[in-house]
């Protein structure tokens, strides 16, 4: 069982931080928000998700190796609905572009987006919450799907909304 920081061993706090450890596609670690800050707050309104980045923030910084769709999965979030964010920018949150953004599924425990990335260009992920709970722990994913192994986008069923697009 990893502990402590082992645990955020990938990623940063900050944009600084992230960049200074990136990750590469295909990526699987557990992760959390509880050893960050609330360093980018309110971001994201062109993705509709502004609301669930006023919590401890976590981010992780990659560079595509493919254009295509990436998959970003949160799985065994803890604790169960952490009101929890997902979003893909280009640039820092704090003055790049939101690619796309995701919040909590109907479970509480799973999340997912599927957003497209262009080949040799760089990108941030940043996983937010609202702050009730204060923060979360997870476990995350992200890949580079076949076009026949794309996983239904969580948000697609938005019972807090009402909303069942996408569903077939």
């Amino acid at each position: 069982t990893l502990t402590g920081t082992s645990l955020f061993a990938q990623g940063g706090d900050n944009c600084a931080t992230a960049q200074a450890a990136p990750i590469t596609i295909p990526f699987a670690a557990a992760g959390g928000t509880c050893a960050g800050l609330n360093d980018y707050s309110n971001v994201g309104a062109s993705c509709g998700i502004s609301g669930y980045t006023t919590g401890l923030d976590w981010l992780y910084y990659f560079t595509a190796t493919q254009s295509g769709n990436i998959q970003i999965q949160l799985n065994g979030m803890t604790p169960q609905y952490p009101w929890a964010s997902i979003s893909l920018w280009q640039g820092c949150p704090s003055a790049g572009v939101c690619v796309a953004g995701s919040i909590s599924s109907s479970n509480g425990l799973d999340q997912c987006l599927v957003a497209p990335v262009v080949n040799a260009q760089s990108y941030f992920i940043m996983i937010d919450n609202w702050p009730a709970p204060a923060c979360f722990t997870y476990n995350i994913t992200i890949s580079y799907p076949s076009s026949t192994n794309v996983q239904p986008q969580c948000t697609n069923m938005d019972f807090e909304m009402g909303d069942f697009t996408g569903w077939t």
